[in-house]
């Protein structure tokens, strides 16, 4: 089969064809290495070119797209992996990885849309790993491969818990405190130092005032 001239032809233009995903990807990566200077820079001829490419996630994820990009890519290669328990086992790898990330760092702008992103990714892990119970009634032998794919799928609810505990309890502090109080200590350290006693003083507060000179 390898030397058969239509297999040569459709490797070559499969070689033609992978430039332009991975031309995509390499110039994605030189612009999200730009924004932070041009932003800095004020440069508004960048903002406009190449805006459409990070407007949609929080500043500080706006490295987000590269995510999307690299798993976009990682798993059109999957079909490459000869053994459908492997292709099985490579893609939960992958949403699991996203999962985590979007867990962690939460990168769109808008709330809901968090949301979506893990319930999509956990839906498609469980499809995942039903294809892999399908797989493993019809091959017992690979029973090992079934229970590493269920481990990776508890992960991907033990990691939305855990993220949420771990906001509760960084938050913890904060909600001791009822008023926070920031200012600049040459011009306003007095009149901070009088705003805390007198909100302290009021029966309406009930928890304790932030100042930031005494609390940090």
């Amino acid at each position: 089969v390898e030397d058969d001239p239509a297999h040569v032809t459709m490797i070559s233009v499969a070689l033609v064809a992978l430039l332009l995903p991975i031309t995509v990807l390499a110039s994605t990566v030189v612009l999200v290495r730009r924004l932070p200077a041009a932003v800095q820079s004020n440069d508004l001829d960048f903002l406009r070119s190449f805006g459409f490419i990070f407007f949609r996630y929080r500043p500080q994820a706006h490295w987000y797209i590269l995510v999307i990009l690299f798993r976009s890519l990682y798993v059109g290669f999957v079909p490459v992996f000869p053994a459908a328990t492997g292709q099985i086992f490579l893609l939960q790898v992958a949403m699991l990885a996203s999962l985590a990330v979007a867990v962690r760092v939460r990168p769109w702008r808008v709330q809901w849309l968090n949301r979506l992103d893990i319930l999509f990714s956990f839906v498609i892990l469980e499809l995942l790993l039903a294809a892999s119970l399908v797989n493993t009634v019809a091959k017992p032998h690979l029973k090992v491969v079934y229970w590493m794919s269920l481990l990776l799928v508890l992960l991907g609810v033990v990691l939305p818990v855990l993220s949420v505990l771990s906001r509760y309890w960084r938050g913890a502090e904060v909600r001791k405190c009822q008023y926070h109080l920031c200012h600049n200590q040459a011009e306003a350290g007095a009149f901070a130092r009088w705003l805390k006693m007198e909100l302290a003083d009021r029966p309406q507060v009930t928890k304790a005032v932030f100042l930031d000179s005494d609390n940090l």
